[in-house]
């Protein structure tokens, strides 16, 4: 029995001694597994940034591909988006795919919409004296009221015996072009 002993015991010596050598000429077969985080800071209240899963519950794996997904909300469009604060291009459906190298962080910002404007509409009103002549406007575009830039054509005629003294708009003196 103790002959047995002593191959056992001279079996996990030699096995530690291989053990130590394989370590101290840097050849051990076996790697050490290095994990990263991705981390999303976006404003929720906004949008989402989505990320694939990693391959371990520990983080994600060097060389591992994460596919990171950037959605805004109704209302808000994206506005930047950086992986460790450099600007990088999203792909259709806001897709950005690259291969974990490092702990990353993926940010991106949103922006409010501009809808159209809205339109805004107006009210010219002539005011003259009738017993001395006449003011005519041309239709609006819109029963609403002029648009904003819109052409109004006014039309000034003085009753016999009667001149035009003055033209104004906006309380601004304006010359009568010909023919009134």
């Amino acid at each position: 029995m103790s002959m047995s002993k002593g191959k056992v015991l001279a079996v996990t010596l030699l096995s530690a001694a291989l053990c130590v050598c394989s370590l101290a000429l840097g050849a051990c077969n076996k790697k050490e597994t290095v994990y990263y985080t991705v981390n999303a800071v976006y404003d929720d209240e906004k949008g989402t940034i989505e990320l694939s899963e990693p391959a371990s519950q520990q983080g994600y794996i060097k060389d591992e591909r994460v596919t990171v997904t950037v959605t805004a909300l109704e209302n808000y469009t994206v506005g930047t988006f950086t992986v460790n604060d450099h600007a990088e291009t999203l792909g259709e459906g806001g897709v950005y795919t690259f291969q974990v190298q490092d702990n990353t962080t993926v940010k991106a910002t949103f922006i409010e919409k501009q809808g159209p404007t809205p339109t805004v509409y107006y009210t010219v009103s002539a005011v003259y004296d009738e017993g001395k002549g006449t003011i005519e406007l041309s239709e609006p575009a819109s029963q609403q009221g002029y648009i904003k830039d819109e052409r109004v054509t006014v039309t000034v005629t003085a009753l016999e015996n009667y001149t035009v003294e003055t033209f104004t708009v906006n309380d601004h003196a304006e010359t009568l072009g010909e023919g009134g």
